[in-house]
C-alpha cells in the first residue's frame, strides 16, 4: 500500500465568519463558547483567536487519525512517500505542520530512503513524454456461473469482479436481517436503496450495477421466502452470531483468522449450527445433486475448521451446512 505527498498542506485555515467549540468545566459543568470574527491579528488574546487555535488542534489531531487509518489498512507492505527539501546545516526541512508528515516526522526522517527526483529535458517537457493513457478495462461479463480453475470452483478473479461483489454485499444484506425482531416477507425500500449504495462504493455503475442490484435481490428475496432461510436468520435463537470473527489455534499449532457467515445454537435440541452462505449456481446443464457434491468437497475442509474453532467454545453438538442463498437450498456437510 501507497501512501504519496505526505508533506502537502491540508485545506486552507480560512477566517470562517463565526467560531465555537463545546467544553466540559472541572466540576462537569458542559459549556459553550461562540466568537464572531473581530479582525484580530494571529497571536493576540481574544476568544475568537482561542476557538481558532483550538480548531487547528483538533484539525491536526484527525489528520493523525486519518493517516493512523489508512496506514493500518495495509495488509504486507506499506510506503510512505514525500517530496523533502534539504538545507545546508540543519539537515532536512521540517514539513509544514498542517501536513500528515508532521506527527511522524521524527522516526520518518530516520527511516527514509532517498531518491533522487527525475528530471525531465526541455524536449520531454514538451512533448509530454511520460504521459499516456490508460487503456479500458473489459466489460464485466454476464452473470453466468464461469469455468472454475484447477482444484477450485472460485473462477479467475479478473472475470468474476460482479459476482464477488454481489457476494459480498448478498453476506451484508443477511447479516443486518439477522439482526432484526421481525423479518420482512420481502426486501424494503429502504433495504435495496441501502445494498444499492453499497454496491455503487464496490465501484459499480450503470448496466453492471443493475444486474448486480437483481441478483443481490433475488439471492435475498429467495431466502426471506425459503422456511429453512427465515429460520436460519431468525434473532430467536440461542447464542446467535452473524459474521462472526474470532482468532484460533488449528491443530497443527498456527494461528489463524475466521469469519463464520451465520452460528447459533438450536433451541429445540442444544445443536449447535455453522452455516456458510453461498451465492454459487451450478454450471450450464449440471444437475443440481452434482453441484452440492462439488461444492461440499470444494468447502468441506473450510466448515471443518470452523467447526474445530466452535468446540472449544462448548460440549454442544456440531453440524455444519451450506446454504446456497439463490437456490435456497440448505445442504448439511457431514464431516466425520
Amino acid at each position: 500500500m501507497v501512501i504519496p505527498g505526505l508533506s502537502r498542506l491540508t485545506r486552507s485555515d480560512a477566517r470562517p465568519l463565526l467560531l465555537w467549540d463545546e467544553y466540559t468545566a472541572g466540576d462537569g459543568v458542559r459549556g459553550f463558547l461562540v466568537a464572531a470574527d473581530d479582525h484580530s491579528e494571529e497571536g493576540d488574546s481574544t476568544l475568537y483567536n482561542y476557538l481558532r487555535q483550538q480548531r487547528r488542534l483538533k484539525t491536526l489531531l484527525e489528520n493523525t487519525r486519518l493517516l493512523y487509518v489508512g496506514s493500518t489498512r495495509a495488509i504486507r507492505r506499506l510506503w510512505l512517500t514525500t517530496g523533502v527539501t534539504a538545507q545546508e546545516e540543519a539537515g532536512w526541512k521540517n514539513p509544514p505542520g498542517s501536513s500528515l508528515l508532521a506527527p511522524i516526522w521524527d522516526a520518518f526522517r530516520q527511516q527514509l530512503v532517498l531518491h533522487e527526483a527525475k528530471q525531465l529535458d526541455t524536449e520531454q517537457r514538451q512533448q509530454g513524454g511520460l504521459l499516456r493513457r490508460l487503456q479500458y478495462l473489459p466489460a464485466v461479463p454476464e452473470l453466468v456461473p464461469s469455468t472454475p480453475v484447477e482444484d477450485s470452483n472460485i473462477p479467475e478473479r479478473a472475470m468474476n469482479r460482479l459476482e464477488r461483489y454481489v457476494g459480498t454485499v448478498v453476506h451484508l444484506a443477511l447479516e443486518e436481517l439477522s439482526r432484526r425482531e421481525q423479518l420482512p416477507v420481502s426486501p424494503e425500500k429502504a433495504d435495496r436503496l441501502r445494498w444499492g449504495m453499497s454496491l455503487r462504493q464496490l465501484g459499480l455503475s450503470g448496466e453492471d450495477l443493475e444486474r448486480a442490484l437483481a441478483a443481490l435481490l433475488q439471492s435475498v428475496s429467495a431466502s426471506l421466502t425459503d422456511p429453512q432461510g427465515r429460520w436460519l436468520l431468525s434473532c430467536r435463537h440461542g447464542d446467535a452470531q452473524s459474521e462472526y470473527a474470532l482468532t484460533c489455534a488449528s491443530s497443527a499449532g498456527r494461528l489463524q483468522d475466521l469469519v463464520i457467515d451465520r452460528t447459533f445454537l438450536d433451541s429445540e435440541n442444544g445443536t449447535r449450527w455453522i452455516v456458510d452462505y453461498k451465492t454459487s449456481r451450478p454450471r450450464e446443464g449440471e444437475p443440481t445433486e452434482a453441484f452440492l457434491r462439488r461444492e461440499a468437497l470444494v468447502y468441506r475442509e473450510q466448515l471443518a475448521g470452523y467447526r474445530e474453532a466452535m468446540a472449544a467454545r462448548g460440549p454442544e453438538p456440531i453440524r455444519c451446512a451450506l446454504y446456497f442463498t439463490a437456490l435456497s437450498v440448505f445442504h448439511e456437510l457431514e464431516l466425520e
